[in-house]
């Protein structure tokens, strides 16, 4: 274990201050300063101890992705946690990116995928042409495309509102 809550690790992320945090699956977040470990739980502000990914924005914030949890923010100093109160369609994530405008982005499970912008929340979903609502993976391109990794409907791309299945040829 080594100082760390568990042993069972879904993400590792690097944070401004080269801190690694590691997510586990129930037993919160770690972060490894170089010497010692300091571990963050729900008891802590974090949203639930299932998390997924963790994701430093352009503006040094850590982001987690969490299972039940919703989604949670670390700025340097405590956690807040976004969730269906505050807007979300769930509190179940696998993954987040940002875009090149620094809004923040969410793949759910079951609900599409969630874009976070000047404080709201909007969902994409099969009913805007999402193959599939279960969302585990996001990536912008460097022409702005965003891709979109379901677990059963293959991949999408959404360029300027616009989804599309990527139909591979063959």
């Amino acid at each position: 274990k080594e100082g760390l809550p568990g042993n069972d690790i879904t993400n590792i992320c690097e944070d401004a201050e080269a801190n690694i945090w590691i997510a586990t699956n129930g037993f919160g977040v770690s972060m490894f300063d170089g010497q010692k470990f300091t571990n963050f739980s729900k008891k802590d502000g974090l949203g639930e101890d299932v998390v997924y990914k963790i994701f430093l924005d352009s503006k040094k914030k850590l982001w987690f992705a969490t299972f039940g949890g919703g989604i949670s923010v670390y700025e340097g100093k405590k956690f807040k946690t976004y969730t269906i109160a505050d807007g979300l369609p769930c509190n179940e994530f696998f993954t987040i990116t940002e875009d090149k405008f620094g809004t923040m982005w969410f793949g759910s499970r079951g609900k599409g995928i969630v874009k976070f912008q000047d404080g709201k929340f909007y969902s994409y979903t099969k009913a805007d042409g999402l193959s599939f609502d279960k969302v585990y993976s996001l990536y912008f391109d460097k022409t702005g495309k965003l891709w979109i990794g379901t677990t059963a409907g293959g991949i999408c791309t959404m360029y300027e509102q616009e989804i599309k299945p990527f139909v591979i040829p063959g």
